[in-house]
Formats: structure tokens, C-alpha cells, sequence
């Protein structure tokens, strides 16, 4: 896997791993007769789901790196 394939493989991983990890440990504004939105989160700890984000994604590229690397996957060099 050449560098340029590997930040590519990292950007669209992460993007995947985002719409994954967005919807976990959400907590919704519950009262009864609340003026806000009833789905609406309460609140977003976006760091840690950033951070949560990237360790999957650079999981899932390394992973793919070391199939690619054992020669289970061949890619075509053009």
C-alpha cells in the first residue's frame, strides 16, 4: 500500500467510523411538555468521539494495510 493510498484509505475510513460512532452513548431530553425537540441530545462529547473515530480508523487501516502487505489482497500497480 503506497502512502498517497493509505491517507486516502484513512479519509474515507474515518468518515465511515464517524456515521458509526455519532449515534453511541446518546442521552435525549425526556420531560414531558419541554419546549426542546424530544430526539435532541442533551449533549455531544465530541472529543471523545473524535478520538474514538480516528483509533477505529487507523484501526481498520492498519488492518487493511497488513492484508494488503501479506499478499492476501493483490492490487494492480498501474
Amino acid at each position: 500500500m503506497s502512502p498517497l493510498m493509505a491517507v486516502f484509505t484513512f479519509i474515507v475510513s474515518w468518515w465511515i467510523m464517524l456515521f458509526f460512532v455519532l449515534p453511541l452513548d446518546i442521552e435525549t431530553l425526556e420531560k414531558p411538555g419541554s419546549v426542546e425537540y424530544a430526539a435532541a441530545p442533551k449533549s455531544v462529547n465530541w472529543l471523545k468521539k473524535l478520538l474514538l473515530t480516528t483509533i477505529l480508523a487507523l484501526a481498520v487501516t492498519g488492518l487493511l494495510a497488513l492484508v494488503i502487505h501479506s499478499g492476501l489482497i493483490r492490487l494492480r500497480d498501474y
